[in-house]
């Protein structure tokens, strides 16, 4: 389990710093990666800091109880996972993902229908100009 766990953590790890970098690069519009990644940095800092004034309040409130201890920690990782949820979803990253690949190859196709549509149109018209 131990294993188990050690290559779950070291997995994450390396999702995380490629996820990290590509933000990273998406929000440095004008080459200040630097600067963004300090930002960054000092942003985790802070929230950081702000879970763990939330861990020693929960377990001050918990009085030992194993029960109050799991209740706090399953909201905690509600919370936490909503909260990346959405800010993953308010991202506007420019990739070629399945929806917007599908989007792309529907309006490409009636951007060629339409296309022979007016090809149609003017063959019928040269035809009876003739």
């Amino acid at each position: 389990v131990v294993c188990l766990a050690t290559v779950s953590k070291a997995m994450c790890g390396v999702a995380a710093g490629a996820t990290k970098a590509a933000l990273t690069a998406h929000f440095a519009l004008r080459g200040n990666n630097a600067d963004v990644q300090a930002k960054e940095s000092s942003q985790e800092v802070a929230v950081t800091l702000m879970g763990l004034m939330f861990g020693s309040l929960v377990t001050l409130v918990s009085d030992n109880s194993l029960t109050t201890a799991w209740f706090w920690f399953i909201v905690g990782t509600i919370v936490h996972v909503y909260a990346n949820y959405s800010a993953v979803k308010a991202l506007r990253i420019p990739t070629l993902n399945m929806s917007r690949f599908a989007m792309l190859w529907d309006r490409y196709k009636l951007k060629q229908q339409q296309q022979q549509q007016q090809q149609k149109q003017q063959q019928q018209h040269n035809n009876n100009k003739n």
